[in-house]
Order: C-alpha cells, then structure tokens, then sequence
C-alpha cells in the first residue's frame, strides 16, 4: 500500500515540475519580480489568471516577452515604465 502511495507522489511531483506556466493570479511589485518571471518560466506563454503590475521602481516589461495571452485582467499602475515594450503581444492580438 506505500508503494502505492510512494509511487503516486512521485507522479504528481513529476507532472509539477512539467508545468510551463504558474497557476492563479499573478501580482508583479517590483522590477526583480518581472524579471525572475522569464527566468522562473522561460517556456511561458499563456497565464490562466489575473496580472497586477504594480511599483514606481518597474521601468521595463521584458520579462514578459515570451508571453502571448492572459487569461484575466491585466492591470498595470504606478509604475516608472515609459513603454509597454515586453507586452508587443497585446498590441499585435488586436
């Protein structure tokens, strides 16, 4: 019977650290936080759940460059960003 447990563990850890993307909603407060994005998930490209970005010290989007859809909301406010370079995918979808 542990095994059986052991065994289903192992698969479940195995199918976890296959996923491409995170799940829920996704709160960005500060520059390192976009930028460990891409690192975190390099093979990411849809986000199932809602996108706050959000902090005077972000000045740039390009953690974000692999993405090409969310699947919620995506607000962005009180930032330092003169551009939405990063985000190119948004303008290209319209």
């Amino acid at each position: 019977m542990y095994k059986i447990y052991f065994l289903g563990s192992l698969l479940l850890l195995s199918l976890q650290a296959l996923a491409q993307c995170p799940t829920g909603d996704q709160s960005f407060y500060n520059q390192t936080d976009v930028n460990d994005f891409l690192a975190d998930y390099p093979d990411c490209e849809e986000l199932p759940g809602r996108v706050l970005i959000e902090g005077s010290g972000i000045t740039n989007l390009n953690g974000f460059k692999n993405l090409t859809y969310i699947d919620g909301v995506l607000r962005i406010a009180e930032t330092g960003l003169g551009d939405l370079t990063g985000l190119d995918w948004v303008f290209r979808r319209s």
